[in-house]
């Protein structure tokens, strides 16, 4: 109950695959979430501009907002 893991491929098999992980790991004050994003296939060189700015941009606005929506529960409780 602590990782949830998607896979997305588009077409067939080997052209471009996506795994994506959430990862809660207890830490001795509070916990650590990961974020993680594994590519393969053949079409990935050619997307790779695109993965490094845009997917990595979107990944660091949901870490900041999630962030922030944690820490308005802790006060609240």
């Amino acid at each position: 109950n602590k990782k949830l893991v998607c896979l997305g491929k588009l077409g067939i098999k080997g052209l471009f695959h996506g795994e994506h992980s959430f990862e809660i790991i207890p830490q001795q004050k509070g916990c650590k979430f990961i974020q993680n994003e594994k590519f393969s296939g053949i079409l990935v060189p050619f997307f790779k501009n695109k993965l490094m700015k845009e997917t990595k941009e979107g990944f660091n606005s949901m870490n900041k907002e999630l962030k922030k929506r944690v820490e308005n529960i802790k006060e609240s409780c």
